[in-house]
């Protein structure tokens, strides 16, 4: 009986235990596939992470993807890509592990925060299996989230440690931590708040704040600042920040509002889901209006613990901290909550009921069955719902069918579950979807996909009024410009397809399909230099696409560059050796540089491939053609 007791004491122990307990509550989700939500932008279709070998260098150069700036994420998918090809199991296995090891660095937080042994396991077992941490895990494109947690905690651990450590150890801890701190913002740079933590962690342990304490953080917050100016220029230039004019409160009541509904689901999880939209009329101004009481309440608690509870003070100041760049105060996103938003933050409020649960066993150790019973029915039920939500991340139709079950009125779900039908061939279901969404809300995205509907059935008319539709909305979508240049510049109508490309450019100056475009539209003009300024644009943009060097090299060729068109030329050969409009061109700039040799060669391969050869060119080379 000793011996059992010693052994559930023991921190090892209780460490491979958490462990194991998240790892299996998590497992489900390893057959999940890939959702259709940034899964194929950040890693199906990104060439940094779909690539025969690691791209480290251009990792790091890339300066944002959705809006953040995070190499060491992108790494982590590259390494699984390596490993797993495309296959989402080894993707999901890897964000599983580094949750389960999150949960195990909980543990040794708290320990060395002089928490209980007690309480420190329940406090990693509550961040371990709490289904609001679901998103955060089974989403393979929220992988930031559970990296950028794993180097934040080491860091934290490394700092509890400097702290504790004799003089010829401190500093090595100190630098370890930085190396670490810095880790996590190249996960995600979110980790900004790091500082506050720090500074909470001194409160907790000397029972006041000291100012000379805070200063000696002046390193960690000056990367603090750096992450957050990194954070802040990924979503200005993503265009991923709203105008506060666009909502129909003042945003305050945002935060307000979702302060309550992170407290709340932290107790109750219920009404989860992928997409909780921004309400986009008046209907919900009342209870936003509302949440301003119990925040103040809540703050009038924080004011009241400050002077008499420092443990209950440090956890609500955890929560309220770390979770407010993420209020929507500033509102970025289609969402006014996220569920994944509270991965870091929950530590906080679950610190708080593990120090009322420790009081209340202090005070009557004679409930502590009662506590104990409560603590497995939780642990039972917290289990239950996680998995549950795992099961709703099986597909894009499980994904956005149940966010449309929890949100029946966004228009959001309905559009992202058209886009998976589409994917999937299942094009009447997409249409159906995509109508609801615009009848729900007229968003540019729904009608530019009911437009790529109607053109592959070859109702060009109907699309192109589609796509006009998506142009008019007040949110600029490049996209359905570019598709209204390509159907007039079909019809022949150059001026209004030249309009509605420099339209895209405008939005998106970026957008390398825009430049090609406008490339060929220069070409068609004659103007040659210009044309040959889109294109290169475009190829710094997208330097392996072939299309757009083929482009290129016809843009050469008209300039009399021919020495230039033939590299471009060998290029696009090379990807495609059956290329017979790159051989031909090839060859006939080889013959314009006088090397006849070299353009009659080229000028057979292409006849072999079943370019017709004008028959000038026969006769000028001498060419003779062996039919089949």
């Amino acid at each position: 009986m000793q011996q059992s007791q010693r052994l559930l004491q023991n921190p090892i122990f209780i460490t491979v235990g958490l462990f194991v307990i998240t790892f299996l509550c998590f497992v489900p989700s390893l057959q999940n596939d890939w959702v259709n939500w940034d899964d194929p932008t950040y890693v199906l279709n990104n060439p940094l992470i779909v690539s025969d070998s690691i791209q480290w260098s251009a990792i790091w150069k890339q300066e944002q993807v959705l809006g953040i700036y995070h190499p060491l994420t992108l790494l982590s998918y590259a390494f699984d890509y390596q490993i797993w090809g495309t296959d989402p199991y080894g993707f999901h296995l890897t964000n599983i592990v580094f949750h389960a090891l999150n949960t195990c660095l909980v543990f040794f937080v708290f320990r060395n925060l002089r928490t209980s042994l007690l309480i420190s396991t329940i406090i990693a077992l509550l961040f371990g299996i709490h289904p609001m941490h679901v998103e955060s895990v089974t989403w393979i494109s929220e992988r930031k989230d559970v990296l950028y947690v794993f180097f934040l905690l080491l860091s934290w651990i490394s700092y509890l440690l400097y702290r504790s450590a004799d003089v010829h150890r401190k500093w090595g801890w100190y630098g370890l931590l930085l190396v670490l701190f810095a880790c996590s913002i190249l996960s995600k740079p979110i980790a900004f708040v790091f500082p506050v933590i720090l500074i909470l962690s001194d409160y907790l342990l000397d029972g006041r704040f000291i100012l000379k304490s805070i200063v000696q953080k002046t390193p960690v917050i000056l990367m603090a600042l750096v992450a957050l100016f990194i954070a802040q220029s990924g979503q200005v230039d993503s265009q991923s920040l709203s105008s506060v004019s666009e909502h129909p409160v003042p945003t305050i009541f945002y935060g307000s509002y979702n302060v309550l509904v992170y407290l709340f689901k932290s107790f109750i999880p219920m009404h989860l889901s992928v997409f909780h939209p921004f309400p986009l009329d008046d209907s919900m101004n009342t209870l936003l209006y509302l949440s301003a009481i119990p925040f103040v309440a809540l703050l009038w608690l924080l004011y009241w613990s400050f002077r008499k509870e420092k443990r209950i003070f440090f956890g609500l100041a955890f929560f309220l901290l770390t979770i407010a760049p993420l209020l929507q105060i500033i509102p970025f996103g289609k969402a006014l909550t996220s569920e994944r938003y509270t991965y870091l933050p929950y530590l906080g409020i679950f610190f708080v009921i593990g120090s009322l649960i420790e009081r209340i066993l202090n005070k009557n150790l004679q409930k502590g069955k009662l506590i104990f019973g409560g603590i497995a029915t939780c642990v039972i039920i917290f289990t239950a719902i996680s998995i549950r939500q795992q099961l709703v991340w099986k597909n894009g139709n499980t994904l956005w069918t149940s966010a449309i079950e929890s949100n029946p009125d966004a228009y959001f779900p309905y559009l992202s579950r058209g886009r998976y039908f589409v994917q999937s061939g299942q094009t009447n279901a997409a249409w159906n979807d995509f109508q609801k969404s615009v009848k729900l809300h007229p968003n540019p995205e729904a009608f530019y996909e009911i437009g790529l509907i109607q053109e592959a059935r070859g109702e060009t008319k109907a699309a192109l009024e589609s796509y006009l539709k998506a142009t008019k909305s007040k949110i600029p979508y490049a996209k359905a410009h570019m598709n209204v240049a390509t159907l007039y510049g079909k019809l022949g109508n150059r001026n209004q397809a030249r309009f509605h490309i420099e339209k895209a450019l405008q939005i998106d100056p970026d957008y390398s399909l825009a430049r090609y475009n406008l490339a060929i539209l220069l070409k068609i003009e004659g103007k040659l230099e210009l044309a040959s300024v889109q294109i290169n644009k475009a190829l710094d943009l997208e330097p392996k696409n072939m299309k757009y060097l083929e482009m290129r090299a016809a843009i050469y060729t008209d300039l009399s560059k021919h020495r230039k068109a033939i590299r471009d030329f060998k290029q696009v050969i090379r990807e495609n050796p059956k290329n017979a409009v790159a051989t031909y061109y090839l060859g006939l700039n080889y013959l314009q540089i006088g090397d006849t040799v070299a353009a009659k060669k080229e000028l057979l391969k292409a006849a072999k491939l079943n370019y017709p050869l004008p028959a000038e060119i026969i006769e000028t080379l001498g060419i003779t053609i062996s039919k089949p």
